[in-house]
């Protein structure tokens, strides 16, 4: 399989993913539906299958903030998407931190690399600035609200991987 066919199916995934955590995210803001953490687990599932075509995609530019913030990143999303709140909460306050400077960092390294449209960086930054709300007592849809934006910008991404040529992908240039 070529690697154009894996970036694109890769895109797939960040799309559909963060589709699903961003409407399963505002169904919480209305009712307590109880399905919600599946479809909350497969949305990053899907995004963490995808994710790492976000950093190869542009390895060649976003340098060592890049790397870093995509690794504090894709740890964040595991532990905190897929382990659940359950898994060592002594620690949460570390993993929400670890998001939101991983976020910040590819957000930045994304907008500078210039592969991406610079909207998806500040996407990216803006959702990990939101998330640390809860540590300066803002309401927790803020925090939520946070997420959605930053999982918009993955989408933004993986839109951008799958239609290169498509209509919001016409700011992005390819890495070279």
């Amino acid at each position: 399989m070529s690697s154009g066919k894996l970036f694109q199916l890769s895109g797939i995934a960040l799309l559909l993913g963060s589709v699903l955590i961003i409407l399963f995210s505002l169904l919480g803001f209305f009712t307590s539906f109880g399905g919600s953490f599946f479809f909350m687990f497969l949305g990053s599932l899907l995004v963490l299958m995808g994710f790492s075509a976000v950093l190869l995609h542009q390895s060649q530019r976003v340098g060592w903030l890049g790397l870093i913030g995509f690794i504090l990143t894709f740890l964040a999303i595991l532990i905190l998407n897929i382990g659940g709140n359950g898994i060592f909460p002594a620690f949460h306050a570390y993993y929400i931190v670890g998001f939101a400077l991983g976020a910040i960092l590819l957000g930045w390294a994304t907008m500078n690399a210039g592969t991406f449209s610079r909207w998806a960086g500040i996407c990216l930054m803006a959702g990990g600035v939101l998330s640390l709300a809860s540590f300066v007592s803002l309401p927790a849809f803020v925090t939520t609200i946070g997420t959605m934006i930053f999982f918009l910008g993955i989408g933004w991404m993986g839109y951008q991987l799958s239609f290169p040529g498509g209509a919001f992908s016409r700011e992005a240039q390819p890495a070279s």
